[in-house]
């Protein structure tokens, strides 16, 4: 039994003879104005199938075994393969396991050749990856249509293939989650990206909408179900709307869910999909400083609290600091100057938390923030004590007030520093920031230049700075 290997494209321009030799024949085709090519690949009796493929307007190339085959496909894309199941040397099944060894079921279609009489291997051809089958004596018509659904049929997967790669690479780059929601059934997809926003694996979270409902902020909670509700009404096409989510570390991310809506019939609501972006960075950080803004800070203060709450041993202290005369440096030295003072403070501020030297356990990083103007804060999470605090706060004390070079002029800043620490007085997290800008602006009416902590039994931690003020 001879065989064949051929591989085709289809056109309707001419063919013209490229090369001939022993066993192997090459047309080529003109391809067609969109620029597209379908490959099949035949093994079977080479003569007949060569012949209609060629009268067909396909390019053909035949080889003499199934090794040969092989060897083509190992070397070139097919689209598409002509297998007799019974050959010399490797019967049709063998090559069909070492096909699908390498190219999947979806990417490379298998047409078996095969006689009546093969009804049982046809079935196992099948169960090792045929695509399809025809017989002998070969019919043209059948034998032309089945090869023609197949490459179409690989053409709009691979298409549809390329369109979710596209998407999947657009979005990846984007740094996006993605999600798609079944009205119907009430099933979610996300997508890993999106649970790993949320500092999850794919396998940490089920199908449903609960999932994603239960980590919503409850200040948006009712909103979002308002555009989700496939009963509202509401006849957008798109939504889009800012919520907050716990991530699994307890603290809250601000994202910008964005979705479309998908009706049918009488309108009603059958699916809607989407994206959701992390916006936390843009939405919390301070624009000049890059430190966090109040908005984040106060958010981390509030967990600080709830953790405090839940354990009285997790004890959290709040630095208030405030720029002695910032003012005059406005006034005097212009607006860009005291901008450049408040990066320069900023940074200052980082360096001196640094945990060179912690001062807490461990479970949380200490957390500045610029609050507002020229007031600065610093959230210190798991402290062990007093002393502990004082000795972060004195440092900021002598490193925020370290000469400052600003428009070809030297300013040596001073700040006033006032802080709390959590104690079973306290009644919320503002009443614990309260505290500290109370000390803050009674180590300004003292003197400036110095720290205060606020704590009505204790006489006031006085630390003078000996440089000059601003």
């Amino acid at each position: 039994m001879s065989v064949s290997v051929t591989t085709f494209s289809q056109s309707l321009s001419r063919r013209f003879p490229v090369a001939a030799h022993a066993g192997t024949t090459v047309f080529q085709e003109i391809e067609p104005s969109d620029g597209s090519v379908s490959q099949i690949v035949t093994v079977s009796n080479r003569e007949i199938l060569h012949r209609m493929l060629i009268k067909s307007g396909y390019d053909a190339r035949m080889a003499d075994s199934a090794r040969a085959a092989l060897q083509y496909l190992s070397q070139e894309a097919f689209d598409l393969v002509l297998l007799d199941l019974i050959m010399p040397e490797m019967d049709g099944m063998e090559c069909l396991r070492r096909i699908r060894e390498r190219h999947p079921i979806d990417q490379l279609a298998v047409i078996m050749v095969t006689a009546d009489a093969d009804r049982r291997r046809v079935v196992s051809a099948f169960g090792a990856g045929a695509n399809d089958y025809v017989t002998k004596p070969i019919d043209r018509d059948v034998t032309m249509a089945r090869i023609a659904t197949h490459t179409q049929l690989r053409r709009a997967t691979q298409a549809l293939r390329d369109s979710e790669e596209r998407y999947a690479l657009a979005a990846r780059g984007a740094n996006d989650g993605l999600w798609d929601w079944d009205v119907r059934t009430g099933s979610v997809y996300y997508s890993p990206r999106f649970t790993e926003l949320l500092g999850y694996q794919p396998g940490d979270w089920s199908d449903t909408a609960s999932e994603w409902l239960k980590r919503i902020h409850a200040d948006e909670r009712d909103h979002f179900l308002q555009l989700t509700n496939s009963h509202s009404g509401t006849s957008d096409t798109h939504f889009e709307l800012e919520i907050r989510m716990v991530h699994r570390d307890g603290s809250y991310r601000w994202m910008l869910c964005r979705g479309v809506y998908l009706r049918e019939g009488n309108h009603d609501l059958v699916r809607m999909a989407g994206s959701l972006t992390d916006i936390t960075k843009g939405k919390v950080a301070d624009p000049l400083t890059g430190l966090p803004n109040r908005l984040l800070f106060l958010d981390r203060l509030q967990c600080a609290w709830q953790r405090y709450s839940r354990n009285p041993q997790s004890k959290f202290a709040v630095v208030f600091l405030d720029l002695d005369n910032f003012k005059s440096i406005n006034d005097n030295l212009g607006h860009q100057a005291g901008d450049q003072m408040l990066i320069t403070v900023a940074r200052r501020i980082e360096q001196c938390l640094r945990r060179a030297d912690s001062v807490s356990r461990g479970a949380g990083d200490p957390t500045p923030a610029r609050l507002a103007g020229d007031e600065f804060t610093v959230l210190l999470e798991d402290v062990d004590s007093t002393d502990g605090v004082s000795v972060v706060v004195k440092r900021l004390l002598k490193e925020v007030s370290q000469p400052i070079e600003v428009n070809g002029h030297t300013v040596i800043p001073t700040v006033s520093i006032g802080w709390a620490l959590s104690d079973e007085s306290a009644t919320s997290a503002d009443d614990i920031l309260g505290r500290a800008d109370q000390a803050m602006y009674r180590a300004k009416s003292e003197g400036k230049n110095r720290s205060l902590q606020h704590a009505a039994s204790l006489s006031p931690t006085v630390q003078p700075n000996s440089m000059t003020t601003c």
